[in-house]
């Protein structure tokens, strides 16, 4: 027929992408900015806050807080064509240095901030549970783990980790308690 040509794609075993995947990014792909903090007190100060390509920056507090989230799939990237998993390693980066804190390797599930920035909220999928990364402290807690309930879709039949029941959870004033939803209730958890 006419109107159609045979075309012939070249791919590379190491590239991340296929070329129709390449195509159908490509507008996201040359568009991509990369997150950055200019220092206005010092002169040709520049801190970059991203790593790679497939690093996303969330702001604490609204950017008033020392710190950000960096949520960073590079090292998972090839294997997303292929695995359901979104995986990311999930670092706190200073705003003022660069400096990273890493939190968490190899996460997979939805990670909210608190309003006031003082922590991280997360549903791991693996284990099913809400979770707190607290800022200040550095350290997780588990929030549901001894509660004897699920926090997870139970009904969910599809062949992956199950989701929360909530996907944002609401924060009381000063990140005081965080409200999350089990199949029945919401709980005030601290």
């Amino acid at each position: 027929v006419d109107f159609e040509h045979p075309e012939l794609d070249i791919w590379n075993w190491d590239a991340i992408h296929t070329p129709p995947q390449q195509r159908l990014n490509n507008k996201k792909i040359l568009s991509k900015t990369y997150s950055a903090v200019i220092d206005l007190s010092s002169t040709n100060k520049i801190v970059s806050l991203t790593q790679s390509y497939f690093d996303d920056i969330v702001y604490l507090n609204g950017g008033e807080s020392e710190w950000a989230l960096s949520s960073d799939e590079a090292k998972y990237e090839r294997s997303s064509v292929w695995d359901y998993r979104q995986d990311s390693d999930l670092s706190l980066v200073n705003l003022n240095t660069g400096e990273r804190k890493p939190v968490y390797t190899k996460f997979n599930g939805p990670v909210r901030t608190s309003p006031a920035g003082k922590y991280l909220l997360l549903f791991n999928l693996e284990d099913g549970n809400w979770h707190t990364y607290d800022i200040a402290r550095g350290i997780d807690i588990n929030l549901t783990g001894r509660l004897g309930v699920n926090f997870f879709i139970e009904d969910d039949d599809h062949p992956t980790f199950k989701g929360a029941y909530e996907e944002n959870p609401l924060w009381t004033e000063n990140d005081e308690y965080v409200l999350v939803s089990d199949r029945y209730d919401v709980w005030k958890l601290k």
